[in-house]
């Protein structure tokens, strides 16, 4: 099983936490793909427990993205807690379900708690065995559902998207009919 976390990287605390809940754990690969502050210290972290399971791959070209979530099993969209990260809806989170990734999200974030309404894949806790959560999730995961879930968040998505426009044009023309 390849766990991606691609883009940005930062939330030191968070991943440093997956690296060493599944460190040379048997199934499991780990890759980092992107930039950003937290890379050196991550794999300091995973070099200093010898994960020959995580790979950070670097920065890619955007339009590499596609070829590189082809190939894993999950999205990691595990956030340190900060009242950003709480609340945040991170560009993995719309990858993971375009893509059909199942997404990992960390539980008291916004991420987590869309992915459970919608079932869009598995919310972790600092006190969960990772690895023994993740099979689970997997042994149980209906791949019917999770696609029509998928579809059901994305046409969620749509709608608010759509109405939005619909608001922001009335209050354009309301303006100019002031004008």
């Amino acid at each position: 099983m390849i766990i991606l976390t691609i883009g940005q990287i930062r939330d030191v605390t968070v991943n440093s936490w997956v690296i060493r809940s599944l460190a040379n754990r048997k199934g499991f690969s780990l890759v980092f793909s992107g930039s950003g502050p937290a890379v050196k210290e991550l794999a300091e972290v995973a070099n200093k427990l010898y994960a020959k399971n995580t790979v950070f791959t670097g920065r890619y070209q955007k339009a590499d993205e596609m070829n590189i979530v082809k190939d894993c099993s999950m999205i990691n969209a595990c956030t340190d807690r900060d009242v950003n990260s709480e609340s945040l809806m991170s560009n993995r989170f719309y990858l993971s379900v375009t893509q059909r990734k199942p997404l990992m999200a960390n539980t008291g974030t916004y991420q987590s708690e869309v992915s459970g309404k919608y079932g869009l894949g598995l919310s972790l806790s600092l006190n969960d065995i990772v690895h023994s959560k993740i099979k689970q999730y997997w042994e149980s995961l209906d791949w019917k559902q999770y696609n029509h879930s998928c579809n059901v968040f994305l046409k969620a998505v749509k709608d608010d998207l759509e109405e939005f426009e619909k608001r922001i044009t009335q209050l354009y023309r309301d303006l100019n009919e002031t004008n």
